[in-house]
């Protein structure tokens, strides 16, 4: 038995020692699979980018920064209801419009116009105020080669200042004959139908005109109005 024993002490003595792993390894194994994880994930990741439709790449760079989108639709917003602020409905308009008196005090107020489909605005040239005068009493002339008489009253008119009524007036009796000569130069012929009336106007502005260059140098009656004619 003590040989044996003996025996088997001298085998396990003889037996070399397993080696232990050193440490240095251990670390330098763990940081290469970090290492080999972190390359896999950057390949895929370029590979994908390589791969990607070229619109895909800018589409980021198109894209309003952000908060824009909002801002644009804000904006939008806000200007449909200061157009709606800007007017009220038609019915609205038309019950406010009746109201008699307060509906006129309304309307010099400055009230919105009613809502609805919008209109081009009418450039118009700068105007000048007209100016009315009904020359006193009635013209009556024999037509010319003619036993029938016309009567007519008539009003003038001019853009010009007031100085040209004035001397309208300060030579009334010279005016009033040239306006009888007019008429009693005209036939039966030269007096049927609207064209022929506006030319018998036309004729007796000019002779009016004629008078006031010579009196005063100037005309300035751009129209004659008829405002009652009789033929008989």
């Amino acid at each position: 038995m003590a040989d044996k024993s003996d025996k088997a002490d001298k085998n396990a003595a003889a037996e070399p020692a397993a080696p232990k792993k050193s440490p240095l390894k251990l670390v330098l194994m763990i940081v290469g699979a970090v290492l080999l994880l972190v390359l896999g994930a950057a390949g895929g990741f370029v590979a994908n980018k390589m791969m990607a439709p070229p619109e895909d790449e800018f589409a980021g760079l198109l894209k309003p920064p952000a908060g824009e989108e909002h801002k644009k639709e804000d904006t939008e917003h806000h200007e449909g209801e200061a157009a709606e602020e800007d007017c009220v409905p038609v019915a609205a308009a038309e019950a406010g419009g009746g109201g008699g008196e307060h509906g006129e005090k309304k309307d010099e107020a400055g009230a919105k116009p009613p809502c609805g489909p919008k209109k081009k605005k009418v450039e118009v040239e700068a105007e000048f105020a007209t100016t009315y005068y009904d020359f006193p009493g009635t013209f009556t002339a024999n037509l010319k080669n003619s036993r029938h008489f016309i009567q007519v009253t008539i009003a003038l008119s001019t853009q010009y200042d007031d100085q040209v009524i004035t001397n309208v007036k300060a030579h009334e009796p010279a005016l009033k004959s040239a306006v009888i000569g007019t008429l009693a130069d005209c036939t039966d012929e030269d007096i049927v139908g609207i064209e022929a009336k506006q030319q018998i106007a036309g004729r007796i502005r000019d002779a009016i005109n004629d008078v006031l260059l010579k009196k005063t140098r100037f005309g300035g009656i751009e129209e004659v109005h008829f405002t009652s004619f009789v033929t008989q």
